[in-house]
């Protein structure tokens, strides 16, 4: 256990690869003939050290608390050298500009800096989250190199997602249950104004043909339009093997616009009586937020869902920005 990890204690050599130094206040396993390797006047630095080592108590400290002061450290490299308080983690005050970067940011930094030592990650957990925010950080560097953004995208590494979990769409012949029903989930597109390139959508056939409908429609902040000016593009596709999920890539076939600051909704619908498709969970190594649905049975209106406890069901939105100036270009560079 280092036990005094903060920036002044990390080094970068010259090809960019950092380095843990000064050992004086570390300690090891009693096994291997450890203990302090230096007075006890102080465990760490105050602004980086974990609560239950802040009292100088050699006995409270264990792993966990250098896994607390490394999300400090993370903190102090993602809000521009802030210290983060003795209080609850506010993403808010991250200054990642990159939305996707900011979320996925956000989780490995509230996980490693809970005041429970029991409730933080393990270091070999922390490893593996970065390891997953590092990834999809590539796969959005080779995005943006071909040219488009990524207005939404729910899935993990190489189109990971929770596949124990789903939302079904149903069509069922008349007078049997359950009854029709289609559901969908909206996404929020920003300041940029973008021209829809591919919509990606994580999909389980249950039940029947497996032939579905996903349609992108503009709507308000609580439920899709319902008039036939509000659907930007529809697809007609396929769904493949029963019970297997499977990543259905829907290119938009003209110049649709989306945004600025609109909402979208993505709906799924089973195109074929007695169908039952299963639209996949997101990935569960994402943020957890607010998510707004909308369901209906066919014939009724609109009714809108939150779901506080995130992250939403699977799908991605492609585009290509009407400019690729600074404002698009990333802040977290990934080699």
């Amino acid at each position: 256990m280092h036990r005094d990890i903060k920036p002044n204690n990390v080094t970068v050599n010259a090809d960019g690869t950092p380095f843990l130094v000064d050992f004086g206040i570390c300690a090891v396993d009693e096994e291997l003939d450890g203990g302090l390797t230096s007075t006890m006047e102080a465990l760490g630095n105050r602004n980086f050290t974990a609560p239950e080592c802040e009292a100088g108590s050699e006995e409270e400290c264990g792993p966990p608390s250098d896994v607390y002061s490394l999300g400090k450290v993370l903190y102090w490299m993602a809000s521009g050298r802030r210290n983060l308080p003795q209080q609850k983690f506010n993403r808010d005050r991250l200054t990642i500009t990159d939305p996707h970067a900011h979320q996925y940011i956000s989780v490995v930094i509230e996980h490693t800096v809970l005041d429970d030592p029991g409730a933080r990650w393990t270091s070999s957990t922390l490893l593996e989250r970065v390891n997953w925010v590092l990834a999809k950080l590539r796969e959005h560097a080779l995005i943006r190199a071909s040219g488009l953004l990524v207005l939404e995208d729910g899935f993990g590494p190489n189109d990971s997602c929770n596949e124990s979990g789903q939302r079904s769409t149903t069509r069922a012949p008349r007078g049997n249950p359950p009854a029709d029903y289609e559901l969908a989930e909206s996404f929020f597109v920003g300041g940029e104004t973008a021209t829809l390139d591919r919509l990606d959508i994580g999909v389980r056939l249950m039940h029947g043909s497996g032939r579905l409908t996903v349609t992108l429609i503009k709507g308000d902040d609580e439920v899709p339009s319902g008039s036939a000016e509000g659907v930007v593009e529809q697809w007609s596709t396929l769904a493949g093997q029963p019970s297997a999920v499977q990543v259905i890539q829907l290119r938009s076939g003209g110049s649709k616009t989306l945004g600025p600051h609109s909402t979208y909704w993505v709906k799924l619908t089973a195109y074929d009586e007695d169908s039952d498709i299963g639209w996949v969970s997101a990935a569960l190594e994402l943020m957890q937020r607010p998510v707004h649905f909308a369901d209906r049975n066919r014939t009724d209106e609109w009714t809108p869902r939150v779901s506080a406890s995130g992250p939403g069901l699977a799908f991605r939105v492609l585009a290509r920005p009407d400019s690729m100036g600074d404002e698009h270009a990333p802040d977290v560079l990934v080699e």
